[in-house]
């Protein structure tokens, strides 16, 4: 079963490459922190793990973001989209969607149409008492929505902030290799150069790496399609926003294909305007076109390239980097391997509150082992995917508090009535996993966080 490795995007910028140290081992030579610009890391006894990039001038982390005049810049990170306090979604307000205890933004964006670039930036004021509407990203505009949910606050904004002016502008670079793939770095005016994304010189595309179950692969495509052309479900095609242009390749996947499967790379073809199907999983039903999309056909296939994803083996080191190496490239991953756990890892809070090593599993939810819902436990469900003969069950799982994360090994699989939250009896074929053992967080590797000077 395919476990999805996100090594060349992160959210809202492509960040998750080491910063080099001649006390570290750290990754290539040619990656470093500027004057302005720097790296931010978390050391494990001498092995770097990238967490993120530092605007020393303004104090505060940022990412990369495409702005409206055609340049990316370094936007500060803790940043989220505005709401509206019109029915047009003209009048933007601070949002806040995550309550007192999550993620608290102290700066607003307008959400743009699709692929068009973000335009307008501004600072969170004071807290706000009233209704609000939130845009759609296709040019609607939703609600209005009271204010009286208190995991949501709202804000007043303050002047918007010129980006061009305010903030270190990045350019793409790309270093070229012996092989189709080569690698494009960020860069800034004050000496600032960190890897960005695979680029596949065949294709002219950047590509985001992917294990399947055939092995591992970088597609210039994100996401596969699950519409067609035709009745049988055999003739894909993709639909695109209208305010998008015609994207160059597009991923598919046959019907009877289990998702864990490698789709199939294809040039995408002309529009067309004939009826449209989608596959449920179980049948191939026509389905009305979405207005403001163009449709467009799918054309010939076309290889990709073939990558494996490795663990350095630097003598004396628990904590190794993951790098993603083939056909010219080499590439530090987001994730570290830890050798005592042969497993993935990154930096988190672990259940004592220190920064560790997480060994990486996916969250568990809260089910009751009776009729009353009285007697809860954690566990782990393991969804049927359709044309899939199995299901992957991960080595283990994760239980967030607000202590911090704590890790167990995955238990045996449960044999009697399992209810929901909502008290709902689960069908007895629902197949879910107990915990098993904890690894407790002293048997996690403890990180140092800190930034290049």
């Amino acid at each position: 079963m395919r476990v999805l490795v996100l090594l060349l995007v992160a959210a809202c910028g492509r960040i998750g490459f080491a910063p080099v140290d001649d006390a570290a081992d750290a990754g290539p030579p040619d990656e470093h922190s500027g004057t302005r610009i720097k790296l931010t890391w978390v050391d494990y006894d001498g092995t770097r793990e990238l967490t993120g990039i530092y605007d020393s001038q303004r104090g505060e982390l940022c990412n990369s973001e495409a702005w409206a005049d055609g340049t990316t810049y370094c936007l500060p990170s803790d940043r989220f989209f505005a709401a509206y306090t019109d029915a047009s979604c003209t009048q933007p307000i601070g949002w806040n969607p995550f309550g007192p205890n999550g993620f608290q933004p102290k700066y607003a964006e307008e959400l743009p149409l699709p692929c068009a670039s973000f335009a307008h930036f501004y600072p969170i004021g004071a807290a706000l008492a009233t209704s609000y509407y939130l845009s759609n990203g296709f040019g609607g505009c939703s609600g209005p929505y009271p204010n009286n949910n208190p995991q949501v606050t709202l804000y007043t904004l303050g002047p918007e902030i010129s980006v061009p002016t305010t903030f270190a502008s990045m350019t793409v670079t790309n270093t070229p290799s012996t092989g189709r793939l080569s690698t494009h770095y960020f860069e800034t005016t004050d000496g600032f150069r960190m890897q960005a994304a695979l680029y596949d010189t065949t294709l002219a595309a950047e590509c985001s790496v992917s294990t399947y179950d055939q092995g591992t692969a970088c597609l210039p495509a994100n996401g596969v399609t699950t519409t067609f052309q035709d009745s049988s479900c055999t003739q894909p095609e993709i639909d695109v926003s209208s305010s998008c242009p015609m994207p160059r390749y597009a991923a598919a996947l046959a019907i009877n294909q289990c998702t864990t499967d490698q789709p199939t790379l294809y040039r995408v073809g002309a529009t067309q305007s004939a009826s449209h199907y989608s596959w449920n999983g179980m049948t191939c039903a026509p389905v009305t076109a979405k207005a403001g999309y163009d449709y467009y056909r799918f054309d010939s296939a076309v290889t990709v390239p073939s990558v494996a994803i490795q663990p350095d083996t630097v003598p004396g080191k628990r904590i190794q980097i993951r790098r993603v190496v083939g056909e010219g490239a080499s590439l530090r991953g987001t994730n570290m391997y830890d050798t005592l756990f042969d497993a993935q890892c990154d930096a988190q809070n672990a259940s004592d509150g220190t920064l560790r090593c997480l060994l990486g599993a996916p969250s568990v939810q809260k089910y009751y082992s009776d009729a009353a819902c009285t007697m809860s436990f954690f566990g782990w469900q393991a969804l049927p995917d359709p044309g899939c003969s199995s299901v992957a069950v991960p080595a283990f799982l994760q239980v967030p508090s607000m202590a911090g994360t704590s890790v167990y090994r995955t238990g045996t699989r449960i044999t009697g009535p399992v209810y929901t939250a909502l008290c709902v009896q689960l069908p007895p074929t629902s197949t879910i996993y107990g915990l098993g053992a904890e690894i407790t967080a002293d048997q996690l590797v403890a990180g140092a966080p800190g930034t290049d000077p």
